[in-house]
């Protein structure tokens, strides 16, 4: 990737080779502490209008704005409130929340100083549903005209959205093909998403332990405690530990710490957010703890998997776009 600071207002433009992607027009606005928004990802991919990833100042606002088509955006730490044209109350929309305005449909995030962190960090992603509904009819139902949405995540929605933002900056083979059937993966996790807000019923080994893992997944820099994480579930610490072992093949407290793992790899790959940051935002009490954890975990620090991982975006198997 090449990345020219255009102005002092921190714009952005990523240059690539034509025959590969075309050039991606990337902004950073002067109040985001870390991240982007891409214009028009891939031409190929038209429903596609814009996505990013952005790490904003809780006392931040978003302005009044609106868009021709849906608009999703996926809190992954920090709590933010918005509102919507169609809705007289404010939602409050915390890590792991899904907020969605539809077409034409004004919405805006509102500032606050007071919440559990300094800064709000999500992704979003614009998306003309009109076109995936045409590949997938069954989905249309979930979406309602000029109705704003307000859902709990899960991990699956997390995923979706940071394969998404992951393959829209790299420039390799078969990119558009890639960015459709990752729409459409996401489209799909936001609906099984709503679907289960108005009732739709899932099935596991035990219920406890899935809302466990999914809480876990989809939140894991929130500093879960087992009391915290069996308060959630409505079950006993000292139950949920022993069934979620037996279930997940080890206690929760690991699951948090590899959850947070996988999510650090994933933010020092696709993200420029200081690794101290990135420590404290996944729940760490300090970036020392945070540094251990990852040397045991990965083998090496953190700042030496971030290098690796920017020379292997440089070779064949996955430029930057």
């Amino acid at each position: 990737m090449i990345v020219e600071h255009a102005s002092a207002t921190a714009e952005l433009r990523i240059r690539s080779q034509p025959a590969v992607c075309p050039t991606v027009r990337v902004h950073r606005p002067a109040a985001v502490l870390a991240g982007f928004h891409a214009e028009i990802p891939d031409p190929e991919v038209p429903e596609l209008v814009h996505l990013g990833e952005q790490w904003l100042p809780a006392a931040h606002a978003i302005p009044e704005h609106a868009h021709p088509v849906w608009e999703l955006y996926l809190q992954l730490d920090g709590d933010s409130r918005w509102w919507a044209a169609d809705s007289p109350r404010e939602r409050h929309v915390q890590p792991g929340d899904l907020f969605a305005a539809p077409p034409g449909i004004a919405h805006g995030m509102v500032a606050h100083a007071k919440g559990r962190s300094a800064r709000n960090h999500y992704a979003f992603a614009a998306i003309d549903l009109r076109t995936v509904f045409a590949r997938h009819p069954d989905l249309a139902s979930s979406w309602l005209p000029g109705i704003s949405v307000h859902a709990s995540g899960d991990g699956a929605l997390s995923a979706a959205f940071r394969q998404l933002v992951h393959e829209s900056w790299l420039r390799r083979r078969h990119r558009a093909a890639a960015l459709r059937v990752l729409v459409d993966h996401l489209v799909i996790a936001a609906t099984r998403v709503i679907g289960r807000d108005h009732g739709e019923v899932t099935t596991c080994v035990h219920p406890a332990v899935d809302e466990a893992r999914r809480l876990i997944d989809a939140r894991p820099g929130e500093r879960w405690t087992l009391r915290a994480l069996g308060d959630a579930v409505g079950m006993s610490p000292h139950h949920l530990a022993r069934r979620f072992a037996a279930i997940v093949g080890e206690a929760p407290h690991r699951y948090l710490l590899r959850a947070r793992i996988d999510r650090a790899k994933e933010l020092l790959r696709d993200s420029d957010l200081p690794i101290t940051d990135l420590a404290l935002d996944l729940g760490f009490a300090t970036s020392q703890h945070f540094a251990r954890v990852f040397r045991v975990s990965s083998g090496m620090s953190a700042s030496a998997w971030r290098r690796g991982q920017s020379g292997l975006s440089a070779g064949g198997g996955g430029a930057r776009a």
